[in-house]
């Protein structure tokens, strides 16, 4: 065994391919000096272009910045109730979005709608079960909670705030559907003082503590559009798959996407009533 300082680093850096045949004759032609400075050529021998080490060591950096984040539901566009649960369907795939839980009267009556979302890892750990029931309804995370007449957001987190209210009336296309965002109006509340003046001069009316903006209108057909005449969803009444259907249009954050889904769930309890098997023992 021939004993090299400087060709022992070299062993400890190189790959195993290089052969001993070169290790020895290199050796051969330095004088095995450990008192010598180390020159140029040593540091060459080194870092040639065999040195594994040294190649990555030099590459150019190569990063890349991560995707932009995505929701889990980001790309929902359509959803379909199949009690207590309502799952986006496309393009995401059959995936549970939204849980649902009634409340009853003494007498069996439905009284309540309470609708939450559900978190990503609900919904994975919903798709790994045979069944779609769940047993407990977290009250603390409901989003919106209706009795027909009106819709409250508990959370405030949703876009909702103050009131949803669901009007209906006949017009010359049909029956038509209303949604309004109903909220208390600091300027015309009949406890300020500052109003007292107006109070005097028009009298009280209960009505003009709110201020009423429009939502949706849902049109003959289960056309849904904004306050500006611009489609935002649709229902499909004609679907060849169990359960009610409800499409978004466009895109849409996901907030509204919860107000959308809310309200058409608002609509579809007052018109159709919404059961399912079990609805009264979750």
């Amino acid at each position: 065994m021939i004993y090299c300082p400087r060709t022992q680093l070299a062993l400890l850096l190189l790959p195993q391919t290089i052969q001993h045949e070169d290790l020895l004759s290199h050796s051969k032609t330095e004088p095995n000096d450990s008192s010598r400075p180390h020159t140029s050529s040593d540091v060459s021998f080194l870092l040639n272009s065999h040195n594994t080490l040294h190649q990555i060591s030099t590459a150019p950096a190569t990063f890349q910045p991560p995707p932009a984040y995505t929701a889990s539901d980001a790309l929902a566009e359509t959803f379909r109730l199949q009690g207590p649960l309502i799952y986006a369907t496309a393009p995401t795939g059959h995936t549970p979005r939204y849980h649902l839980q009634q409340d009853f009267t003494f007498w069996g009556r439905p009284n309540r709608l309470h609708i939450r979302r559900l978190g990503a890892f609900e919904s994975r750990a919903l798709l790994s079960r045979a069944s779609n029931q769940i047993t407990r309804f977290d009250e603390s995370t409901a989003m919106f909670v209706t009795d027909g007449v009106e819709m409250k957001s508990p959370s405030r987190e949703t876009a909702a705030r103050g009131k949803i209210v669901l009007e209906s009336g006949m017009g010359i296309t049909g029956k038509w559907w209303k949604i309004y965002r109903v909220t208390k109006s600091p300027w015309r509340d009949s406890l300020n003082p500052k109003n007292q003046a107006r109070l005097q001069k028009y009298g009280y009316h209960a009505a003009d503590e709110w201020d009423k903006r429009l939502l949706f209108v849902v049109r003959k057909g289960g056309t849904w559009v904004d306050n500006e005449g611009k489609r935002v969803g649709a229902e499909l009444t004609e679907s060849k798959s169990p359960g009610e259907v409800f499409t978004v249009e466009g895109e849409v954050e996901e907030k509204r996407r919860d107000l959308l889904v809310a309200c058409w769930l608002m609509k579809l309890w007052v018109v159709k009533g919404v059961r399912w098997e079990g609805d009264r023992t979750v």
